[in-house]
């Protein structure tokens, strides 16, 4: 096999080798033949004498015109929209131009010296300051005093090419500029000329700016501002707005007048430094703002100098005219930051308008909050359908359960439990419908909820059937949720301790207990002491014996310092646990300024009007480390004096 491979491999040298000696030949015959002799001559001087070519070039050469490649096609030719104002000129046209016309500069709006000589061509239609026509000859110094020419506007022609309306812009007509701004101007050309001039490198360039910046630096500010309407560079004129100083209706001139999103940020910086701004201008601008971001700044800026210019109808008319979401979304955070300020019908107004957005469902639950009857069941019914969000059709289901009696509340148990698996359904009435099924006391859902509360991957589902299995509070029930209690599953097992708070259950308080007494599940024990205070609460409410007071002071002599020990206190002060009080007080000698303001309350709450006690919450209302155990100490003997 290696044989054959290099059998193959030789044949192959071969015949390249071949190739190559037979090109190097055929080259060498047909250039004898072709190319007649050449004749000595001797070398002009300056030009370069003919050389042969080395060996290798020629060899090269002649190999790769064995493999001649197809001709690369030509490429397709665009051709440029033409601009606004200019009539469309063919490049042959523009070639013939050029070579018959010069004109006298690049730029074509200028502020002439003279008048242009007669001899030239007929100027491109552009815009352009001419002199009188009452001054064509040129009269002598002696004769007439120099005076500097009357400016005249001439309008554009008409193009042939249709485009799109401009902007109807009402600007009054520039005033002539005195003659050293016309002079300035003069000086300006060649500057802008090599701004605007692609062939110039980036050191003109940079040269030319800080000539520009030097000449217009010797200009006083209200040169400056008369000068702006002169120029056409937008480089030139952002630089002007930058170091000058203009009134606020120049400023909203110049706003409207700018046609790019680059010169409306220019004139945005420079309507920021200037603090005499009226608001309602500002306002006035970004109620006709077209561009989305320009809007949102000029509403940061009307925010920021007069945050109580937007209250109510103007801050309803700026969620109106709002071009993007991101600014109708503020104005409605800012509408429902003071929902008791607003009209009603003005929140009615924001929720038809966010419908489908996530500011929908806040909004509706502000106006149920301030009138639960305002929404009709007819009303709450078409919430229920497309185009409202998902959660907007959950609160207005809820509203519509749990106020109105409608919705779910007449919804049996096996409708329920097929709305929870119904995967297409939104997550949060999915929810609902657990709560529901809680609170339908049907023994037959005990097992639907704990397997869903077992299996389920979603969160919301999980914390739902538990409370929903602490509403039954059944043994079966508070069985299934200390099985999920026994999970290693921190979210499952926190969902099951917040499902045993709802409930009175004597296994279910026993084992809490016992982990609260052992190592077991340390990192849990502060929300374990809540749960069992709650526990413990309901079971005070319902006239049942407290089983958790040992296992609570334990605790609190154990924890002086830190959350632990304050839940603790609070809850033996919640209880009434009199066996307490000496713990209570000692817990006021804790560094741990939580633990003691916990400790005073719960000192206040026990009801113990004895001599030290009232002695020991004095001092902490007197020399208390910090405001909020001062406060809580005051409260405390408040409690103790009116008996609450």
């Amino acid at each position: 096999m290696l044989d054959s491979f290099l059998t193959l491999g030789v044949i192959a040298s071969l015949a390249l080798s071949g190739l190559l000696i037979y090109a190097l030949i055929a080259g060498f015959f047909a250039g004898d033949l072709k190319a007649p002799a050449p004749q000595a001559q001797e070398p002009q001087p300056g030009s370069k004498v003919n050389e042969v070519p080395p060996l290798l070039d020629r060899i090269l050469s002649e190999f790769y015109s064995l493999f001649p490649q197809k001709p690369a096609k030509p490429r397709a030719t665009v051709s440029m929209p033409p601009l606004r104002g200019v009539p469309f000129q063919s490049p042959a046209e523009a070639r013939s131009r050029s070579e018959t016309e010069r004109p006298d500069g690049p730029r074509e709006r200028r502020w002439p010296a003279e008048a242009a000589p007669s001899g030239k061509g007929e100027q491109p239609p552009t815009p352009k300051f001419e002199p009188s026509p009452a001054a064509q000859p040129e009269p002598s110094p002696a004769a007439k005093p120099e005076q500097p020419p009357t400016p005249k506007f001439e309008p554009l022609p008409v193009s042939n090419v249709e485009s799109p309306p401009p902007r109807q812009v009402v600007r009054p007509r520039p005033a002539a500029p005195d003659p050293a701004e016309a002079e300035c101007i003069r000086k300006l050309d060649p500057l802008i000329a090599t701004l605007e001039s692609k062939s110039a490198g980036s050191g003109a360039k940079r040269e030319a700016r800080q000539a520009m910046a030097d000449l217009l630096a010797g200009l006083s500010n209200g040169s400056r501002v008369r000068l702006y309407d002169f120029i056409a560079n937008d480089e030139v004129r952002r630089h002007v707005l930058k170091t000058t100083a203009f009134q606020p209706e120049d400023l909203v001139r110049i706003f409207e007048s700018a046609q790019d999103h680059v010169m409306q940020a220019a004139v945005l910086d420079r309507i920021a430094q200037t603090r005499g701004m009226p608001v309602e201008m500002l306002f006035d601008l970004m109620r006709r703002a077209v561009d989305p971001a320009t809007q949102e700044r000029l509403y940061d800026f009307i925010a920021s100098r007069d945050p109580a210019y937007l209250e109510e109808g103007l801050l309803l008319e700026a969620f109106h005219c709002a071009r993007s979401p991101g600014m109708r979304v503020r104005c409605a955070l800012r509408l429902l930051a003071k929902p008791q300020a607003v009209p009603l019908e003005a929140l009615v107004q924001v929720l038809e308008a966010t419908l489908n957005s996530d500011m929908a469902a806040p909004c509706f639950g502000a106006i149920v909050e301030r009138d639960p009857r305002f929404f009709s069941v007819e009303r709450l019914s078409s919430f229920l359908k497309a185009p409202a969000s998902a959660a907007l059709r959950a609160r207005a289901l809820q509203h519509l359960t749990e106020f109105h009696g409608k919705g779910l509340s007449d919804c049996p148990a096996d409708k329920l439990a097929a709305m929870v698996e119904n995967l297409a359904e939104d997550l949060s009435v999915r929810c609902l419908a657990l709560s529901r099924l809680g609170k339908s006391k049907d023994p037959g859902a005990i097992g639907f909820m704990g397997r869903i509360a077992s299996e389920s991957r979603e969160t919301a589902l999980v914390r739902s059937a538990a409370l929903a299995l602490g509403d039954f509070g059944t043994p079966e029930a508070c069985k299934v949720l200390l099985d999920l209690f026994a999970s290693r599953e921190p979210g499952r097992v926190a969902a099951a301790a917040e499902g045993l708070a709802r409930t009175t259950s004597e296994a279910a308080l026993d084992r809490l207990c016992a982990v609260l007494a052992s190592d077991e599940a340390r990192s849990a024990s502060e929300r374990l002491v809540r749960v069992v205070a709650s526990i413990e609460r309901n079971r005070k409410a319902a006239g049942m014996e407290l089983r958790a007071k040992k296992t609570l002071l334990d605790l609190l002599s154990r924890n002086l310092t830190g959350s632990v020990g304050g839940d603790a206190a609070s809850a033996l002060g919640d209880l009434g646990v009199v066996e307490a009080l000496p713990l209570l007080l000692k817990a006021l000698e804790s560094p741990d300024e939580s633990l003691r303001t916990k400790a005073v309350t719960a000192l206040g709450r026990l009801g113990v009007r004895d001599a030290d006690v009232i002695r020991r919450l004095k001092q902490e209302w007197q020399e208390g480390p910090s405001f909020e155990v001062r406060r809580a100490a005051e409260a405390a003997l408040k409690a103790l004096q009116t008996g609450h």
